[in-house]
């Protein structure tokens, strides 16, 4: 059985929240794909969603982070909005409960310049079961000014973790970082994980839940 792994084309410039699971026999492969919608200031929530760009036919859905959170990397998935996107377009499924959220959402700020400190380490090294692929457990330092986060990614392939953009939360001191890796076991494709980044944060190192495709 034979894989192949993407080429990064561009170095890493600076992000980081969430793998993917096949859950399907034949091939399910393609990228996952983060998008932040806003931030919600009334319930200082950050909705984002994910759709995995594969033969599922998965819609995408929406999720949010609670920053008041003790546990701000666990995302919760917001049903009552619906799927992202209709199935088998690129037309937004926007319901009526979206619209009434967009109207209170709240855009975050892209950083245009920013420093980043990024460490990543293999804390653990396996195949994996369905394809054979290298796997890896990925230990993650990433701080930003005065703002850190420490976690575990679930990688195949290889253990390259990139920042993809560093965002200001509008009236918080979070940072949010959206990151790439190699989070999809089929043909090594990547993965987005948007990560919250906080003041004085607890140094626990946690592990990133994993985005399950849903057609």
């Amino acid at each position: 059985m034979s894989w192949r792994c993407l080429q990064w084309l561009s170095p890493m410039l600076g992000a980081c929240i969430v793998t993917w699971a096949p859950a399907a026999t034949a091939y399910t492969g393609g990228p996952v794909r983060a998008e932040l919608v806003g931030y919600e200031p009334n319930e200082h929530k950050l909705y984002y969603t994910l759709q995995s760009q594969s033969e599922s036919d998965d819609r995408g859905r929406y999720f949010y982070l609670h920053l008041d959170s003790a546990v701000t990397y666990k995302p919760i998935e917001a049903r009552s909005l619906g799927t992202a996107w209709v199935s088998g377009t690129s037309t937004r499924a926007d319901n009526q409960n979206l619209i009434n959220l967009r109207k209170r959402l709240e855009r975050l700020v892209s950083l245009d310049s920013y420093d980043v400190g990024l460490k990543v380490e293999v804390a653990k090294r396996d195949s994996s079961v369905h394809l054979q692929v290298p796997r890896m457990l990925l230990d993650v330092d990433l701080r930003s000014g005065a703002t850190e986060c420490r976690f575990q990614l679930e990688a195949f392939c290889r253990s390259h973790v990139a920042i993809v953009e560093l965002y200001l939360v509008p009236g918080r001191t979070e940072r949010v970082a959206l990151t790439r890796y190699t989070g999809v076991e089929y043909y090594c494709e990547l993965a987005d994980a948007p990560i919250v980044l906080r003041e004085g944060a607890n140094q626990q190192r946690f592990r990133i839940p994993k985005y399950a495709a849903q057609p």
